[in-house]
């Protein structure tokens, strides 16, 4: 599964055409791997992955950079809450963590700015 999400992110990167965005991206996936690979593995998460991949790549052929960023922005956030709660049912046990906090969301996209 988690070759599949990364071939899914390859055909993002060399699609868009940016050659330093997407230098820059494939070194922050390298940095989050360990997390992705805590969200895919947990229960149903698959199937809804692929659901939300399937948004963002239907938002792209129909030419719609608002729909693309926002089905990214919802496939991240739903990939973090699953990987924050297992971290946190994780950390239960293990003594003083600090606390696990989830990523700031923007009200509107930066896109076309």
């Amino acid at each position: 599964m988690i070759d599949s999400v990364q071939g899914f992110y390859d055909v993002l990167l060399e699609g868009s055409g940016n050659h330093v965005a997407a230098t820059q991206l494939r070194q922050l996936q390298a940095r989050i791997s360990y997390l992705r690979a805590t969200s895919v593995s947990q229960e149903n998460r698959r199937g809804t992955s692929n659901q939300e991949m399937e948004r963002i790549v239907a938002a792209i052929k129909s030419g719609d950079p608002l729909a693309a960023h926002q089905a990214s922005v919802d496939h991240v956030r739903a990939a973090a809450k699953v990987a924050l709660e297992y971290l946190k049912r994780k950390q239960e046990g293990a003594g003083q963590i600090p606390e696990i906090t989830a990523p700031i969301a923007l009200k509107e996209p930066r896109i076309g700015r």
